[in-house]
This record gives C-alpha cells, structure tokens and sequence, in this order.
C-alpha cells in the first residue's frame, strides 16, 4: 500500500487509481464542512494522503461505445513535479500533443490550446503556488480523458461534446484576461514582483479556470467511476472491503444525523417558521438546470465567489426577464449540494403566496438548515426558546430574522464543527410584491457584520428599487446576465437546443446524420440573448398539435416574419397560428380567455374560467390549445379526477406585457386593461346573479362561528373569487357607464344581502382564514375618490358604512346578517339610501335617543391605561397603544374595536404624561420607560432599537422620515439618533434646564425643545446634524412647558404651559405670532394643530379641552368637558373631529366639532359620569345624583324622570355631594347652598378645599385638601377637631357612622383608622388588611360592621368594636373595587367595580351570591334604597335596580313554554354580555351581537328598571322564533305559538354552607372549582 512501502503490484496499483478520486471526493467534503467518521480520521494518521490523480484508463469504452482507448503511460510523470522555473511539462507536453491531433474535434483542440497557452502565460510566475497546484491536479487528470478522446467527432457522445465545447469557451475568456494582466513584453522581474491587486486578480483568474475544469468534467468522471467500481468490485478484493468500511462509517453518520434531524423536524419550535412548500432548488416543477456545458463561465466565476474567504457575503445575479437567472441559480445549487456547501434554499414565485412572502424567505432558509445541519438545528433552537423575540419569527423584522435565526445559529455551527461554508440562495426576488419589505431584507443581508463563512446568493431581475438598494449598499459581488456578451449568450443557446431538440422525434430522426443541424445556429442569433425565447421556442417546436418538423423548417428557411424582434416576435408568431383560421366565435372565446387571463387577480382554474365564460371545460382547453408554449393548462390525460380545478399560468410574465403593449393594440389578440376588467367585473356581477341565494354561506347554526361550524364552509372557487373582486375588477375598469347601471341594481337588488352573507365566509386568499370584508370595505371606499353619478356614489358610501358598523357580526357569523346586523340598522334610523328587507321573525330593536350624541367613546378594558393614538384610513380608523403593550384598532365611526395587532414588545405605565408616540405613517411605535427608548414595528410588534440611558429620560420624539429619535434625559441633554445608521447617535450639552417636551416639525428640518424653565429651544436636525438656528430660544412663558408643536406648513411652532396659557411663535425670527391665549384655569398639558393649520386645541388640568382660531388666537365653541383631566389630543385628517384621552384614562373620546347639538344642555340626563348617588329619606321616592363637575340633580325613583332642575353644587360648596349624607343635605336644602359654601371657606379659612362633607346631624364637617389633608371640624364653633395626613385627594377615604359619633378613614397606606370623635386618640384603631388604595368605606346600619372596597380588587367586613375582620376578603371583582354598602338590614352588601359589575354579597357570611354586569364603563357608587327593594348605580350614567331581580335561580332549564318578549326577560344570570358585543348563554351560543352604540343604553338585565341618560334600548324577541339551525326560517312568519325561546342551559347552585361547618374547608374547594369553572365558560 502506498504511503507504507509496501507493493502490491499491478492490482494496487489500478486500485489505487479508482480509489483517488473518492479521496479528493472525500477531503474536498470535509473542507465544505461535512463531519468526519471516527475511522476515516485515524486512517489520515496511518497513510499518506495522494494527490487527487486520475487513471489513465477510465472505462472510456462505455463512454464512446466501438472505440479503442488510447493509452498515454508514455508520456506520464511518474509524479506530479513542484513548480519551479517550468510548470509541469509533463502535462504541458500531454496538452501539445492533443493540440497537434485534434483536428477532427475542435472543441477538444480549443481546450488543449486554450490551457497550453495560460500555462505559457504565468510560467515563470512564482506566487499563489497552492492556487497553481490544484488547477494542476485538475488538468493533469482531464488531460488524460482528452487523449483518449477519439480523433473523430462523430465517435464522441454528445453529452461529452457539449462539455468541452463549454469549457474551450471559458478558457478562452479566462486566457484573455489572464494575458492581460501577465504582458508579456514586461520583463521576468516585473511579472514575478507584480502588484498586490494584480496578483490577486491572477490567482483569482486561477481559482476560476479550476472550477470551470471541474463543473466541465468532474461529475461525469463520477458518474462513470461509480459504474466501474461496480463492475470491477468482484475483481479487486481490497476495493470491496475498503468500500465496505466507508459505507459503514457513512451509514453510521448519516444515522447520528438521521437521529439529530428528526429530533429537530419533532421539535415543535420549527412549526413557528412557517412551512413555506416547493420552494426548494430541486422542486422538479420549476424545470431542470443548465445543459451540459453551458454557463461554465459564470458558475466558475460563482463558485470561486463561494471559495474565496475574502469575497462579499453577497453575490446578486442580475438579469433581465428571460435570460436564465433561475436555472443558472438552479444549476449553481446542485453542483454545491454535491460538494456540501449548499445550505438552504429559497425560490420565490408570484405565483404562489408563501413563496413570495418576503417574511417567510428567511425563516424558511433557517428552517431547512435546522432540518439538515443539527448543530445548527440545536443552536436555532435554543434560540428560539429563549429569545421571547422570536415567539412570532414570520412576524420579525428581516434584520432580526437574519440576525437570530440564521448567522447566531451557524456562527454557534461553526464553533462545533471547524471551519466549513453554508451558501444560501434566494431566487427570483423581484417576484415578491411587498417592495418595502425587499429593502428591509436586502437590508438586513447587505449589512451582515459578522465574520463568519455564511454567504448569499440572490437573483433577481434588475428592477429599480432593488437597483438602487444594492448601489446605496456596495458591500456584495454582481454579476449581470444581460450584460454578457451576445456571441457567449448565443454558443450556450446552441447547446442548449442541440441537447433540448435532440428529445423532438421527428426533427431529431430528420437530422441524426448530421446533428447539430445548421438551423439550430440559426434559432440561437434568433433568441437573441434571452433563455425564455429559447425554451419558447422549443416548447413551439414540442408540440402535439401541429408538425414539429415543418416548424424546424420554417425558422431555417427564413420564411418566418422577423419584423419583430427576440421574443416579441415568437409571440406575435404563437399568437397568430392561434388566430389563425378560427371563425369570429373561436377567435372570441380566445380573446376572453386572455383577458381573463391578464385581468385575473390570482391563477383560476379551468373549471373558473368555463363558469365565468358559461362554457364546458372542454371547450377551455381547446382555446388554450393552441397556446401551449406561452399558457401553462392542466393536463386533460392525468388519471387525476381534479385535473380541471388546477390553475391557468403563464410560464413568463412577459407574455402578459405583450399582450397588453400598446405598441400591438391594434392586433386582433391584443386586450386591452380596461377592458379585459369591465368585462371581468361583469362576468362576476353575472355569476353572482346566477348562483347567489339565501342561505350560500352553507352556516348551519346561527350559535356557533363560521370558523366553529360542524363542517368547513367554503364557497366554490369561481364564486368565492367573484364575490371578492368584482368590485376591484370595476374599480381598475374605471366604472364604465355599463357598470354603473350594473352595480347599481345590484346594490338595489335582492342579491345585495346574499352577496354580504358570502362575503362572510369568503376568503381573501384560500385558506388563510381571514374575510374579505375588509378589502370590499376598501374598495367601496375607493369610490368616494371617483367622479361618479350622485346615486350610485352615495350607495357605495352608504354600503360602505353599513359593513364597517356591522363588520364583526358579518365577519364572526353569517346568520347574524339577518338576526343581529339588520334589526339594529333598521333601529339607527341612519339616513341611508340603502334598504333591506324586513325579516318578520327576527328581533326587533326599540331605540330612542334624547339628543343626537355628540361625541363617540371607546371603551377600553381595565387595566389598558392610554399611551397614544394615531387616525388610519383617512380617518375611518383609529389605532391606539395601551400600557399593556396592546394595538387596537377602532371604528371612528361607532366606537367598536374591529381588531388588534401583535402587542409591543416595550411596554409600561407613565404617569400623567404620555411619553409614547407613532409615526405619522403607522409603521413605529416610540415610547420611554425609566433610562430607555423603544423603538417597536406597531404591526408585528417587533423590538426595532433601543436607546439607553444612565438615568432618566423625559421626553420623546420621533421624525417624520421615521429614521430619527430624539429624547431628553434628567441632566439636561437632549439626544438624537438616526436608528438606521446605528450608532450612539448625536449628544446636546449645555441647557439650562430638563427638556419636558420634545416634537420635530412636519417638514423634518426642525426640533422643538420644551424646557422645564419656561424657554422654548429650536434646533435645525438633518441626517448626521443638528445645529441651532438664527433665533434658537423662544421666551415667554414663566413655566414649565408642557407641550410643543409645529403647525402643519412647519412655519410656526406653538408650545403651552403650567403658567396656564399657550404661546405661538414663527420659527425663522423668534417673534410671537399671537397674544397669549389664554382661558383655561389651570395647567395646560397638551396642544395640537388641526391638519387645515386653522385651529389649536389645547386641554388642561380644568378638565376642558378648548379649541382656537389659529390666526386670531380667538376661542370658539364651548369647552369640550372630560371627568378627567386630558393629556393627549390629535385632530382627525378633516379637521372636523377632536380625539381626546389620557395616560391614567382607560376609555377615550371622539369629538365631533360642528355638532349642532354640542352645545345643548339638558335637565333630562348627566353628561358626566355618576360619583354620588343617594335615596331620600324616609320613602326613597327621590333620587339624588352628582357629576364630578358638581352638578346635581333629583330624579323620581319610580318613572326615572327628573324632579327639578340641574343644581350647580360645585359653585357653591367644593364638591360637596361627594357623599351621600352631603349630597341628600344639598338637594333637600338648596337655599341653604350660599350659606354652607361661605361656612365651608370661614371654616377652612381659605385652605383650598377640594371636597366638603357633614356629619349626619349636621354638627360636623369634614374637609379634605388638596393636599391630602382631611380635617374635622365642629359647625358651630368652627373649631379644628382633628386632621388626618390620609393623602388621597381623589378618594372619597372617610364615612361616619349612622348615629355621626364614629369616623372611619383610609390612608394612603391602605389602612383604615376608626376613631370617636371627641376621643381619637383614645379610640383609635387600625385595620390593616388592604393594599393601597382604600376607594370606600360604609357602616351597616346598627354601626357594628364595616364594609371597605379597594383597589386590590377586594372588599371586607370588620368588627367595629374589636377591630378584627370578619369572614376572609370578598373576592370576585376582576378589577379594583370603587364602592360598597350595606342593605337597610344589613344582610347584604352591594358593591360596584371597575370591572363594570355589580357584586351582590352576603353579610353574613361573606358569599358571592351574583355578579351583574352593570354598566359598560367603571360603576363608581353604589346606594340601597331605604327599604332595601332597590339600587342606584352611577357610572357613565345612573341605573336604577330592582334588588330582588340580582338573586339568581340556580339548576334550573329555562321553560321552553314561557315566553320571554324582551332580552331583559330573562332570568338574572342565563345571559352575558361580552366586551365584544356578543349576547351569550353559558353554554357560549352566539344569541344577538350588540353594536356599541347601543350597549349603553341596553335594557339587558331583568332587574334593571331605570337606565337614566340620553335614550334607551329595548329588544323585543317576540317574534324573533328562528335561531339555532332552523335560522334559515327567519324570513318566514312564525305560526301562533311557533318557535321556541334562546337556549338556556340549567345553571349551576352557588355554594351555601355554614362557614362554622367542619366540612368548611371541603366546600371552599367546591366553590373555587366552581368559581374558576364560571370564568372560563364566560371568557369562551
């Protein structure tokens, strides 16, 4: 054995030659990377490693089949001799000799020549000498095969001829340029010492002529040897063993790797990259690679660019629409996979979703190398458990995909495994839509900075935006296949045909004498360059329905018409032969089949295009016969029964575009856009007509969702696909006046309610779950942009806003059309010019309003505090940010939330002050938290930059171009960062004071700083800049600023104050623009500019938002009144509109400006929300309720009407009514008003009093300040009994007991003091057991218990006496608790939340025994009756309740005999009402959906008796007999006595037992499973 001095003669030695190249085979696999068996690295140890020659006979009799080999052992070296002053002449004198005779085969010649003369050329040349001795290793071994060629061509395969044909031409090239760079007019020294980049380009050169050898031959030469090892195994012993061991050490290590891969494709975390089909390299749909011996050059020139540790990680082959790019990556992509280099792949195609979903490329890529590699597998893993980032990675960023999930795992890769080389390839980018999303990507790939041997190859075709992203970033390698020169294009053309058109039968046997025929020349220069015009013309040629033959003829004799030129010319040749011949009517049918083929907005089938066309498939594919070598038509003969519903595609784009160039619109094929999609529109409007009817969403119970329905619903695909677009298909049309008269019967129609009821359950694109509601809501929209005939423009408005008010019912459930969205339309009394028909066994909604509202709230739940909002769709939307890191999305119009976005991944809770933006284009999200800056993608919720600090940051600002952040830190320096350049970006020093508020102007040019000493300081930003202007500080205001703000042309900047006025400056002199505006009466916290530059609006600690004339510094309109304080303001895009919240707010307000109604006020209703509430004594007739702005008013308990007028208690006394013994004291004495306000400033002697109450008697008073201190004080002698540091300005922390001598009072630790009040010290106790905050205390009426509800969502009941507490807390509130009292017996406890509900209690041991929603905002006081029968609730508005109607009946079904007229007829507790809208039982059946406007004056619950505010809801179920599955009978009338009453399943009994029961602990247990049971029902 070589390498171990021992002979074996002529048998080791031919041994010896097979085994070599599957030595270089092997070593070349373990430099890409591949893992080495345990027994192939101590044989590297035990022998010497050869260098990868190759045998002198090789089998060549199987290769040229009659041909005797010609054997060269003369000529050998023995070895391969080391370079020195003349390279190898043993092979040098090989390459003459077949110079010299190969004559009869000049491609071999070429070769020959070509190597001989770069040999001669950097002879001498005594650098790169390993570069040197491999492109040795490789010709010496192909000069062998090349001796052994026959002298005669026609002795010679075509397959090999075609290789050195590819290769004499590469070498051609490479001898050019080598030559270049070696003159040999300069002398030895000077070729020996060349430059530094002159050398590298030779070695470079070098490096490519070995890969062109080894693509050339290298695979073929494998082939063949696998056949001879197989045939000789028997024959050499040694070889059969030998190759046992190796299959063994390869099976045993394809075996860990089996083991490792199938653990990762188990693993469920490579579920989360999305599972992207068919668009791998080898997909054997996307065609085959590149014909033998074509594109050598350039895979040569890939592979060293693969090779090379110092190329660019980027390599982009450019090219025009058919010039081969895929098949050249395809090509490059099997030759890697074969040496191991190929990592992962990704074909992009338009004509497949996944496949052209930028998101999706990188994931992918991950996925595969995760699949196939399992160090990179474990490493992504890890990744993606532990990275909280990486929860959503199709939703990332491409830079943090690229980031994470590929060069972080193979970099951890590559620690493990050594040194190796992942390529990646991306083909066909240009075919993803999403253009913003490819500069992401290219990117995120352009900007990899980490050094590790992962490399990239993107195609593409040269579009400008990808054009322009690769020369702003010119860190990768291009390569442009249109740019190659015509005559190397032409020679692989020819190739390429001779092999293709060698399979034609008829041609093939026409010319096999002389094959290649001439003519194949002549088809080549007709190509012109492009590869798509090549497999064109194949396919033309290929054909089963015509004479291939003739055909080939016709391109030889010329007798074609080449007017035109390169593939426009074959197309108008296809198109022709089409037409040609066909009767007006064929010839019709084709032209529609193209229209429908250039118009279509995805691939239809056959069976699509026949419905829309009303012809038989059949006749489809005739039309399309003729077609076949442009149009991609599913085969008629595959056993397949699906084969008509497979998809009509084009095979390139470029036949769409030349079908509708205007440069052929005078040709009979040729279609013209607009008409192709009226036509389109109306083959859809006329399907429709014919298969649209009740019931086609197919739903079959209206309980449950479409989603949730016993079988899929699915339309058919044709109708699914008309319903979606033919308003598109109009839209793109123009709306021709045909069409006008078309969609207006339409929409007038009857088939307008079944189209919505498909609309329901049709998909935007197959199977991805989401309606295309949305998108007809868009385009309807469109329209109000056109210039269209009145009628028709307002029935598309009107349309429009019935599916966005009714979008969630429709979307969520097909039956609710008709049971839930038309009863409450028809209630709106909304002018529309739209009319439905009257369904008679449907609800039936009485609504009345008081006045027309002039305002629209959104509802929030708790616990999302306001960070910030932003208009979406010209102002149809709203999107708002919350503290939980939530993005939702609202009606404007109705106030309903129509859906989310992936929460944020910075998120948290300001106070007061909202330091949270979005970009004016909705793309970012900038919010600080403590010593951050988050910068986050507001549609995948995606971490985008984060900006830290040593220690606080104040303010936030983020620039209209979306690059720049600035903030302002607690040491008085303001920083601005260009995020996408990176970097720390630029510091300001020197101010005199924190920066409170920061904004750049609409322009970009500006940066406004609002400083805590009162100045306003302008700075002049730009990319990598910012500097002060020629008047950088404004003055005049004389305190911390709040707020700033340009107005829309950037020419003003206005900025407002704690010194409680606004001030206006123009920003190029400094001067004031207006007076100080002034009005409001107390700080200023928030300013905007309308988008029109015509007014201000500004809201305060006054709790008014007031707007102003922006050119006289007038205010105009009344003040807009909040309960609380506003801090966030934003016009709407019209100016017409004010949106109005706050950070501590959980709901948010939408002002309408020109309501005629806006500055109404009436007696019959609070405008405010309800803090107070009281029954008078002793009947309780009366009812008396208070605002947080001091008006009172008493309402009559038994008809929910008012009893006097409106009572401005604030005027008089601070707040007095506060509580309830105040409260009664003011209404039943209102001459006594003046009185108690002068009594309350003697006694507190001018102290600012925020609230005032009196003791029950009338013989105390109690005052709290603002700040924090609550005092007693005696009435008559105005003395200071005792003062309480409670801290709470905003609670109401005190109550005194019934008989007045007792006071309880919280403090801000969450304790309650109880005291006397003549002895307080002597009395005191404390009763610790709630968290801050304590929000109400209350006595029963014999003053032994005390009942406290907290912000921990908790209340409790205490022994006044002992002090201790009774029973454990009283949970059940979902949010904090604001109010709790006692019945007049003090057995029951009524408590009100956040959470919206009422909780009914027992005192007497402390059980839950119902739980009301209520209110549809916070319920913030609670009050019985004086004879226990009733409660009054005060929210958003005030409830009156029948006491007896919250005891649930458990464990009983409801009647079916009874009848229930109304909703609120229902037993207490069978019905929910969720945040959502949706009316449930607890079995979680859909029952009626409930518009938001609605809910809040909704007759829900059958204990409530008095809604009192500005109208009323009542829906009457009479004759609403039809639900479930028979809801398809509610068009007709229900006979007498027919139908049946909602599903109501039997609830469950609460848990009662004694609490000194020994079983006790047994049914704590029961009642919490039971407890947890009731939440999850009502959560589903």
């Amino acid at each position: 054995m070589k390498g171990t001095g021992t002979d074996e003669g002529p048998t080791s030695r031919k041994r010896d030659i097979f085994l070599k190249p599957f030595r270089w085979l092997k070593r070349t696999s373990r430099l890409r990377g591949y893992p080495r068996s345990p027994r192939s690295r101590q044989d590297e140890h035990s022998q010497t490693v050869e260098s990868p020659d190759l045998p002198n006979n090789i089998g060549l009799e199987s290769i040229y089949p009659g041909t005797q080999a010609t054997k060269l052992e003369d000529l050998q070296a023995s070895s391969l001799p080391g370079i020195g002053t003349t390279i190898y002449e043993g092979v040098k004198t090989t390459l003459q000799t077949v110079a010299d005779i190969g004559e009869g085969f000049p491609p071999l010649k070429g070769t020959a020549q070509g190597l001989l003369a770069i040999f001669n050329a950097i002879d001498g040349y005594k650098e790169n000498h390993d570069e040197f001795k491999r492109l040795l290793e490789r010709v010496n071994a192909l000069s062998r095969i090349m001796v052994s060629c026959p002298c005669d061509a026609n002795d010679i395969s075509p397959e090999v001829k075609g290789r050195f044909s590819g290769l004499a031409q590469a070498i051609e090239q490479h001898r050019q340029t080598l030559e270049g760079k070696l003159d040999p007019t300069r002398s030895k020294a000077e070729r020996v010492f060349l430059h530094p980049q002159d050398r590298q380009a030779v070695a470079k050169i070098t490096q490519e002529i070995r890969f062109a050898v080894e693509i050339s031959m290298v695979s073929y030469v494998r082939r063949n040897y696998t056949r001879s090892i197989v045939d000789r195994a028997n024959t050499f012993r040694y070889l059969s063993d030998h190759a046992s061991v190796l299959l063994d050490d390869n099976v045993r290590n394809m075996g860990n790797i089996e083991q490792k891969v199938n653990r990762l494709i188990r693993s469920e975390l490579l579920k989360r990259l999305g599972e992207v089909v068919g668009a791998e390299f080898n997909n054997a749909t996307r065609g085959t690679g590149c014909i033998a011996g074509t594109r050598i050059s350039l895979l040569a020139k890939m592979h060293s660019w693969a090779e090379d540790d110092t190329s660019p990680s980027l390599y982009w082959l450019s090219g025009a629409a058919g010039t081969g790019k895929s098949t050249v990556s395809r090509t490059f992509c099997a030759q890697l996979d074969e040496r191991g280099a190929l990592g992962a792949t990704h074909f992009c195609s338009l004509q497949d979703k996944d496949q052209r979903d930028v998101y999706l490329i990188i994931p992918t890529l991950a996925r595969i190398l995760a699949e196939t590699r399992p160090q990179f597998g474990d490493a992504l893993e890890k990744i993606l458990e532990s990275d909280k980032t990486c929860r959503n990675p199709t939703k990332m960023t491409p830079h943090d995909q690229y980031l994470k999930l590929i060069i972080w795992p193979a970099k951890e890769m590559f620690k493990s495994t050594g040194h190796g080389l992942l390529v990646l390839c991306v083909d066909a980018l240009d075919e993803c839509e999403d253009k913003e999303a490819i500069g992401l990507f290219l990117d995120a790939v352009l900007r990899q900075e980490e050094q590790i041997p992962v490399k990239l190859l993107l195609t593409s075709r040269p579009e400008v935006h990808l054009r322009e992203r690769f020369e702003d970033l010119p860190h990768h390698q291009c390569f442009r296949l249109h740019e190659i020169e015509r005559h190397i294009v032409e020679a692989d053309i020819t190739l390429y045909l001779t092999a293709r058109l060698k399979g034609v039968r008829d041609i093939y046997k026409a010319y096999e004498t002389s094959w290649p025929p001439p003519q194949i020349s002549i088809i080549s220069q007709y190509c012109q360059g492009l590869f798509i015009v090549a497999s064109t013309v194949f396919k033309y040629l290929d054909t089963f329905g015509g004479d291939s033959l003739a055909r080939f003829g016709d391109f030889a004799s010329g007798s074609l018409d080449l007017k035109l030129q390169g593939i426009d010319s074959l197309y108008n040749r296809i198109l022709s032969e089409a037409y040609s011949g066909l009767e007006a009517k064929e010839a019709g049918l084709i032209h529609s089949c193209l229209a429908i083929l250039v118009s279509a907005e995805i691939p239809l089938s056959v069976q699509d295009y026949a419905q829309l066309l009303q012809r038989d498939t059949r006749t489809i594919r005739q039309a399309f016969k003729s077609l076949h070598s442009v149009v991609e038509v599913p085969s008629s003969r595959e056993p397949r029964g699906d084969n008509d519903q497979g998809t009509v595609n084009v095979f390139h784009a470029s036949f769409v575009d030349h079908l509708t160039s205007k440069e052929h619109r005078m040709e009979r094929w040729s279609i013209d856009h607009i008409s192709a999609h009226s036509a389109m529109a109306d083959m859809c409007l006329s399907l429709m007509d014919s298969m649209l009817h009740f019931g086609i969403s197919g739903v079959q119970t209206s309980y449950r969702l479409n989603t949730d329905q016993p079988t899929p619903l699915r339309l058919s695909p044709v109708l699914d696909y008309a319903c979606r677009t033919w308003l598109s298909h109009t839209l793109h049309a123009g709306v021709p006046e045909v069409l006008e008269q078309r969609m207006s019967l339409f929409i007038k129609g009857p088939r307008l309610l079944y189209w919505i009821e498909a609309l329901s359950v049709a998909r935007r694109v197959a199977d991805t779950g989401q309606t295309a509601l949305g998108d007809v809501i868009t385009f309807l929209e469109h329209f109000s942009k056109m210039h269209l005939p009145e009628d028709l423009q307002r029935l598309a408005d009107d349309l429009a806003v019935f599916l966005s008010d009714f979008y969630r019912p429709i979307s969520q459930s097909a039956p609710h059309l008709y049971l839930s969205a038309l009863p409450f339309f028809a209630a709106a009394g909304t002018p529309s010019t739209i009319s439905f028909p009257n369904y008679p066994s449907t609800p039936v909604v009485h609504h009345h309003l008081k006045r027309k509202r002039d305002a629209v709230t959104f509802y929030c739940s708790s616990g999302m505090g306001l960070e910030c909002f932003a208009f979406s769709s010209g102002g149809k939307y709203i999107r708002s940010v919350h503290a939980d890191g939530a993005v939702r999305i609202w009606n404007a119009r109705t106030g309903d939330m129509t859906g989310s976005l992936p929460p944020v991944a910075a998120r948290g809770t300001h106070l007061n002050r909202n330091l949270a933006t979005i970009s004016s284009d909705l793309t970012f999200i900038a919010m600080c938290i403590g010593h951050k800056a988050f910068l986050s993608n507001s549609y995948t919720g995606e971490l985008v930059d984060v900006l830290a600090y040593e220690g606080p940051l104040y303010a936030i600002a983020l620039a209209p171009n979306r690059t720049q952040v600035a903030v302002s830190t607690y040491d008085c320096r303001l920083l601005v960062r260009n995020w996408t350049l990176g970097g720390g970006g630029i510091l300001v020093n020197g101010y005199s004071a924190p920066i409170y508020s920061l904004a750049f102007s609409p322009n970009g040019d500006y940066l406004a700083c609002g400083l805590y000493d009162g100045n306003v300081v302008l700075w002049e930003v730009g990319t990598n800049f910012i500097r002060k202007p020629l008047t950088p500080v404004l003055v005049g205001h004389s305190d911390l600023v709040t707020w700033v703000t340009f107005s829309p042309d950037s020419r003003s900047v206005a900025a407002c104050s704690f010194d409680k006025t606004i001030r206006v400056w123009d920003v190029q002199s400094g001067d004031s623009v207006l007076t100080p505006l002034e009005g409001h009466t107390a700080a200023v916290f928030c300013i905007a500019y309308s988008p029109d530059g015509t007014h201000i609006a500004s809201t305060a600690r006054d709790k008014t938002t007031r707007i102003w004339d922006a050119k006289t510094g007038r205010q105009i309109y009344e003040p807009l009144r909040r309960e609380q304080s506003s801090n966030m303001l934003l016009f709407s895009p019209d100016s017409s509109h004010l949106l109005v919240g706050a950070t501590e707010d959980y709901n948010f307000h939408l002002w309408d400006l020109h309501s005629e109604h806006r500055k109404t006020d009436t007696a019959e209703f609070h405008t405010g929300s309800v803090y107070a509430v009281a029954f008078s004594l002793p009947a309780g007739d009366n009812i008396a309720s208070q605002t947080a702005d001091g008006t009172a008013r008493l309402w009559d308990m038994h008809t929910g009407l008012p009893t006097s007028s409106p009572l401005d208690v604030h005027s008089h006394v601070p707040l007095l009514a506060c509580s309830r013994s105040g409260l009664k004291r003011a209404l039943e004495s209102q001459e006594e008003l003046p009185a108690l306000g002068s009594l309350v400033q003697s006694i507190t002697r001018g102290d600012i009093t925020i609230v005032a109450d009196f003791s029950p008697d009338g013989k105390y008073m109690l005052s709290l300040s603002e700040t924090g201190l609550l005092r007693l004080w005696d009435v008559q002698t105005f003395y200071l009994i005792s003062e309480v540091a409670c801290g709470l300005p905003l609670a109401q922390p005190w109550s005194f007991s019934v008989d007045g001598e007792t006071i309880a009072c919280s403090t801000s630790s969450g304790n309650i003091e109880l005291w006397k009040i003549r002895s307080r010290e002597d009395s005191r106790k404390i009763l610790v057991g709630h968290a801050p905050i304590v929000r109400s205390t209350a006595f029963s009426p014999d003053g032994k218990l005390l009942v406290s509800a907290a912000q921990d969502r908790s209340i409790r009941i205490w022994d006044v006496e002992k002090g201790d507490q009774l029973f454990r807390p009283l949970v059940g509130h979902a949010n904090g608790v604001q109010s709790a009292v006692f019945s007049p017996d003090g057995k029951f406890i009524i408590s009100g939340s956040d959470d919206r509900t009422m909780g009914l209690w027992s005192a007497q041991n402390g059980d839950l025994i119902s739980l009301v929603r209520g209110h549809v905002d916070s319920v913030l006081t609670v009050a019985f009756s004086p004879d226990g029968e009733h409660i009054a609730s005060g929210s958003s508005d005030l409830r009156v309740w029948k006491t007896s109607g919250l005891f649930p009946i458990p464990g009983r079904e409801l009647d079916a005999s009874k009848k229930y007229p109304f909703l609120n007829d229902y037993p207490s507790g069978s019905l929910v009402l969720n945040d959502d809208g949706w009316v449930k039982n607890l079995a979680g059946d859909l029952l009626l959906w409930v518009p938001s406007k609605f809910r809040d004056t909704l007759f829900f619950h059958p204990a409530l008796v008095h809604i009192i505010t500005d109208g009323s809801t009542r829906v009457e179920l009479s004759n609403a007999a039809y639900h479930g599955e028979e809801w398809r009978k509610c068009r007709d009338v229900a006979p007498e006595g027919g139908g049946k009453p909602w599903p109501i399943p039997a609830d469950r009994a609460h848990f009662y037992h004694d609490p000194d029961s020994p079983l006790v602990q047994f049914f704590d247990m029961a009642e919490g499973c039971y407890i947890q049971e009731i939440t999850l029902d009502s959560e589903e």
